[in-house]
Parts: C-alpha cells; sequence; structure tokens
C-alpha cells in the first residue's frame, strides 16, 4: 500500500485504489476474529461507526462518523478536493487530508493506516520523489505511546487505551 503511495505519487487517488489498498489490509475479511467488509465502503448494518477506548462495557465514544449513507458524496469531496493540485503548503495538506479522511472513517478497519498512507502520498508529491527520509507512519510508530497516553487525559479515563473503530451495537 505504502509503496504504491509514495511510488504513484504522482497518480490520482481513486476510490479503486483505496479499495484496493483496504483490501490489501485485510486479505481474509477479518480484522481479528471480525469478519469485514473489505475492499469497499463499510454500512451501518451493525450500527454507526464510532471510535471508542476503554474496556468492554465501559467503553468511552471518541468520536461518531457520518453515516453510511453519505460516504460516496464524502469520498467524493474529499478525492475532488485531494486530487486538485494544492494552493496550500503540501504539509499542511497531508496533514488536512488525514484529517479529513479519518472523520469521514470510509472504512470498517484499517482507516488510520490508510490516513497516514494518504498523507505520505502528498509528501512524496510534495517533493516530487517517491524517495523520503521521513514519513508520517514512522512518526507515529516513533510518538504511538505519547499519542496513546493522551487520550485518557482528553477523554477523562485513569489509565492509557488503545482506540479501535467498531461499530455500535
Amino acid at each position: 500500500m505504502m509503496l504504491d503511495a509514495t511510488g504513484h505519487y504522482d497518480q490520482p487517488l481513486t476510490t479503486e485504489r483505496l479499495f484496493a489498498w483496504h483490501a490489501s489490509l485485510f486479505p481474509t475479511g477479518r480484522s481479528g476474529m471480525t469478519k469485514i467488509t473489505v475492499g469497499a465502503w463499510r454500512d451501518d448494518s451493525g450500527g454507526p461507526m464510532r471510535v471508542v477506548s476503554g474496556p468492554i462495557g465501559k467503553e468511552r465514544v471518541h468520536f461518531q462518523a457520518p453515516s453510511a449513507k453519505r460516504l460516496n458524496r464524502e469520498m467524493r469531496a474529499f478525492l475532488k478536493w485531494f486530487n486538485k493540485r494544492a494552493d496550500m503548503d503540501e504539509a499542511l495538506k497531508a496533514g488536512l487530508a488525514h484529517l479529513w479522511f479519518v472523520t469521514i472513517h470510509p472504512f470498517d478497519d484499517g482507516n488510520g493506516r490508510i490516513a497516514r498512507t494518504i498523507a505520505d502520498m502528498v509528501l512524496a508529491r510534495s517533493e516530487n520523489s517517491p524517495q523520503r527520509f521521513y514519513s508520517m507512519s514512522s512518526k507515529v510508530r516513533q510518538e504511538r505511546a505519547a499519542y496513546y497516553g493522551i487520550l485518557p487525559r482528553r477523554s477523562g479515563e485513569t489509565r492509557p487505551t488503545r482506540v479501535r473503530s467498531k461499530p455500535a451495537n
């Protein structure tokens, strides 16, 4: 996925390309033991998509994504903006693209990984080169403990928890 994004940074980001990236993340059609929709936008069959943390039964909702019926429209707008040449600093566009994509949260799982890949694609475009010595994914990996350590303070919890995406039940 990352090699496609940075190696072919000059090609448009399309729905089909995003679906292929998503399918490459989940070749079995499962996220852990849970069957998920792969290579397609999520649906709301299990309820609205929420980003939650905390133990089962005491989960805290951090974010509820737009309903599945809005995904085609939201993603068309995102892709149109993304594929237009930036009239802003490319580093800023990388951050905005990451935020916009995770806000839409179009997949059952893998949204963060794909959002970081999208940001890295913009960074490759900014340098007109697939070769870089930094990436959004590597920075998040380096700062992972600090990132997850902030979440409990932001949500009022007393201990760090990992954020996971899941449909509401």
